[in-house]
């Protein structure tokens, strides 16, 4: 084995590394075992057969792989488990909230970035200068010939890659010069006719009806008998369930105000900030997402 056989592999290793390919490790572990039989070699030729680099993967998306929930999941424990922002994992499956039901499969990127399905008449440097990454990287990364058109309906990642906002998941567009996406505003939709799970004995259309739905679509059910929003609390103690101030993603948010109370969901906690969703803030049957003004004065039912 030539010197210039392990210093090659020795380089490319240190790229792979240095650009955060899925094969990285991979490369340094073949480019050890150059090292080891070289030394073998000295003293054994019989041990020692033609060595060969690990090739690169072929496929568009081998910087991705698959996380199938499990009860107890959210987005940021998942996250945390493959190293990854909540926001990436966010992004790459759509999801405005944090919770997420057991039994999903998702989307989890390897590196922070974007993960991208490429339209017909995608170019590199395109895709790499909307979305603020280094076209040079999204090559590397996805092993993507520098010349030929990337395959459409393939997903690439583009590390270190932005989302422009319109993309970002749970955008609402503007309306009368102001962003319903804004974080003193919310966004809403009509959440139509459907019908209610069994054992779900709300009223359709209110924030109770929706809260029961999405506790149920999330693993975590509540009872079916629990009041009005303003009795949700002591209902909830009463239950065995844990009650605080201490707001959660899949959480329910309750407070006490007017007639009837209010209760939702907490979609996510961002540095103190708490974006919820729930039913009947803005009208009958009307679901919203929008950031709470004053988490501090709500309970939360965990």
């Amino acid at each position: 084995m030539s010197v210039d056989q392990l210093e090659v592999a020795d380089a490319v290793a240190s790229l792979a590394e240095a650009t955060d390919l899925p094969s990285a490790g991979d490369l340094r572990e073949a480019t050890t075992s150059l090292q080891i039989q070289k030394q073998l070699a000295q003293t054994d030729a019989e041990v020692i057969s033609k060595p060969q680099l690990i090739q690169p993967e072929t496929s568009s998306q081998r910087g991705i792989t698959e996380y199938v929930t499990k009860p107890g999941d959210d987005l940021a424990k998942i996250a945390a488990k493959f190293k990854i922002s909540t926001q990436t994992l966010r992004w790459a499956n759509n999801m405005t909230s944090d919770a997420v039901e057991p039994g999903r499969t998702l989307l989890v990127p390897q590196v922070d970035g974007v993960v991208y399905t490429v339209k017909e008449g995608d170019t590199i440097a395109a895709i790499a200068s909307k979305y603020k990454v280094d076209a040079e990287r999204v090559l590397l990364y996805n092993s993507l010939d520098r010349v030929a058109q990337p395959t459409v309906n393939t997903r690439i990642v583009l590390p270190g890659g932005e989302l422009p906002e319109n993309e970002r998941p749970g955008y609402v567009a503007p309306r009368g010069g102001r962003s319903s996406n804004s974080h003193s505003g919310y966004s809403g939709v009509s959440y139509g006719n459907v019908a209610a799970s069994v054992g779900n004995r709300y009223a359709p259309g209110n924030c109770t009806w929706y809260s029961y739905e999405r506790r149920l679509a999330l693993g975590r059910p509540i009872g079916s008998f629990w009041g009005n929003a303003n009795t949700w609390a002591a209902s909830a103690r009463a239950a065995g369930f844990t009650v605080n101030k201490t707001p959660a993603p899949g959480a329910i948010f309750q407070s006490s105000g007017g007639y009837y109370g209010h209760v939702g969901i907490v979609d996510r906690v961002e540095n103190g900030r708490v974006f919820v969703s729930d039913m009947n803030f803005a009208g009958y049957n009307v679901i919203t997402h929008r950031e709470l003004t004053n988490p501090g004065a709500y309970n939360y039912i965990h």
